[in-house]
């Protein structure tokens, strides 16, 4: 047996039934009430905010067989023809599929036939953003002289991708967000006619997780009735999205508030037990931390929230234990965790770490306690390859550096793989690349810098090889600072899809989200680390990977040097 799904059972078909949106609503039918349509409307928002379901609506309003009125009647042959998809005069394009220029000039021939049964032609164009430079360009002389019978709806997400010129010629309505309580309210709506048991908690979760959409409300609402089969509970709603109690992010929140790290990477380990979401997690703690904020900051944190009487006493205690920079701190790292969470490996390490950090602050400084260095790396800075540590002895390499007026010699690097590593020198090497503060954060990045570069698969394996080329030499203020030897690479990074791909990168590898920027190795100064040391080179690194033995370095004078052959 069939089932229809609940999204489209109680999809709008009256302006009434349009929930969130009421002044554009009310503009629409005062414009019907006056017979003031205009030939064409631009509907802007986010998804699941009611755009091509009020189009159809304003369709059949302006072909109801009673006139042309601010509500259809929903009964003539007119109003089911368009809510049964079969009525002739209503086009519906999808401009992300239909997106070419032949498409809109099918459209534009089509238009100037008159309407076969109803008032107006009316023509529906979702995701218009998406038709190609050429398409819009031919729309756009379509909306400038439309004939009088045809109306447009052109629907969209991303306003700012439609040309100025065709938003010019359109009565432009954006469509918000749908309140928490409007869509709670609509679901209690459908549970009564449904007769389906939920309790408001439920609703209230349901809500929430739909993010404004109300069609993703309803959805998730008919997957917990399949789920709960008897009666929605708060409980079945959070296990089957995998979500946390409120008693377990209050805990959670409290071992911030206490800096207790043991307590809370164990409340952390037992949730991802539990099976929880940890990207959900996150959020919720964000929220719950914004909710403290809110409070603490004098405002009713519960009526903004939607929250329940339980989670604001929970708050209530938390916010005299916490101040308002501690408050902010914590919200931006779990933000940061949470998009962290994206790209991860390990499903909870990004918010351990945010937890790690936030603990480790120092209370009468205020700020985060820096790591004792590794004994195994230099505090100030690591080369980002093992193969170039330069060692005090070396057993695995011959080296004969040329007097400064001497004729040109050679340098021998042996690589045996049977010979035992040098330990590091305790201090850093002459040369080494500037290092933040207090090292350990480029440290980290210069020994996790393979993994950063070869988490890139395609379609984005030539990102691989562009960061073969480049070192990271400093970090400050969450200022990630890459040297590239060649300007193309450097170019290559800095573009803006490229920039945020390496920044993801960074953040699901190091765990912490950096800015990126892109400097040049200058080879004529001493300071560059490819002049002074050609196994700094990414290219002889990769060959020596690449080519075990006896790698020979032919340098020039020091009127005329250059990089490693």
């Amino acid at each position: 047996m069939s089932r229809v799904v609940l999204y489209n059972k109680w999809r709008p078909q009256t302006f009434g039934d349009v929930v969130g949106q009421e002044p554009t609503v009310r503009t629409l039918q005062n414009s019907l009430a006056a017979g003031q349509v205009a030939h064409a409307y631009v509907f802007a928002g986010p998804r699941g905010s009611g755009k091509t379901s009020l189009a159809r609506i304003l369709a059949k309003a302006l072909n109801c067989l009673q006139g042309v009125q601010p509500e259809p009647c929903g009964k003539c042959e007119a109003c089911a023809d368009i809510l049964e998809g079969r009525f002739l005069d209503l086009v519906e394009l999808d401009a992300a599929s239909n997106r070419g220029i032949e498409d809109i000039r099918d459209l534009r021939e089509r238009v100037n036939f008159a309407p076969v049964s109803g008032r107006y032609k009316f023509y529906l164009i979702d995701e218009v953003h998406q038709l190609t430079p050429e398409a819009s360009n031919a729309l756009l002389k379509t909306l400038e002289e439309p004939p009088d019978h045809a109306v447009f709806v052109l629907a969209t997400t991303e306003i700012h991708r439609v040309l100025p010129t065709i938003l010019s010629r359109c009565q432009r309505f954006d469509f918000r967000r749908i309140p928490v309580r409007s869509l709670v309210g609509r679901l209690q709506e459908i549970a009564e006619a449904e007769k389906v048991t939920a309790e408001t908690e439920a609703l209230n979760i349901l809500a929430r997780m739909a993010g404004g959409s109300a069609r993703d409300a309803v959805s998730l609402f008919d997957q917990a009735i399949i789920y709960a089969e008897d009666g929605v509970t708060a409980t079945d709603v959070r296990d089957m999205l995998g979500l946390a109690h409120t008693a377990v992010v209050a805990e959670f929140v409290d071992t911030l508030a206490r800096r207790d790290t043991t307590e809370g990477l164990r409340v952390l380990s037992q949730a991802a037990d539990q099976g929880l979401d940890m990207r959900q997690f996150a959020r919720e703690t964000v929220r719950y931390l914004r909710g403290t904020l809110l409070h603490k900051s004098g405002m009713e944190a519960a009526e903004l929230l939607e929250m329940s009487e339980e989670e604001a006493a929970l708050m209530d205690g938390l916010a005299e234990r916490i101040s308002l920079s501690e408050i902010v701190q914590a919200i931006r790292l779990f933000s940061e965790a949470e998009q962290a969470l994206r790209l991860g490996v390990f499903p909870q390490l990004p918010v351990e770490l945010a937890l790690v950090e936030f603990c480790a602050k120092d209370e009468t400084t205020g700020t985060t306690a820096a790591p004792a260095p590794s004994p195994r790396q230099p505090a100030t800075a690591a080369p980002r390859r093992e193969a170039a540590q330069p060692g005090p002895e070396p057993s695995t390499a011959a080296v004969e550096r040329p007097a400064a007026d001497g004729p040109k010699t050679s340098e021998t690097v042996e690589k045996a793989s049977s010979a035992p590593t040098a330990a590091p020198s305790d201090a850093p090497p002459a040369d080494a690349p500037a290092a933040s503060t207090d090292g350990s954060p480029l440290a980290d990045i210069q020994q996790r810098w393979d993994a950063v570069v070869d988490s890139f698969r395609r379609p984005n394996v030539h990102l691989r090889g562009v960061l073969r080329d480049c070192t990271p030499i400093a970090v400050q203020d969450r200022v990630l600072t890459l040297e590239f030897a060649h300007a193309w690479h450097r170019d290559q990074v800095r573009q803006s899809d490229n920039l945020i791909l390496v920044e993801k990168a960074v953040a699901q590898t190091i765990g912490r989200h950096f800015s990126i920027e892109c400097t040049l190795a200058q080879r004529d100064s001493p300071a560059s680390a490819y002049e002074k040391d050609p196994a700094n080179d990414p290219v002889v690194r990769k060959a020596q990977q690449l080519f075990p033995g006896t790698v020979t370095y032919e340098n020039a004078d020091e009127d005329n040097s250059s990089p490693a052959q």
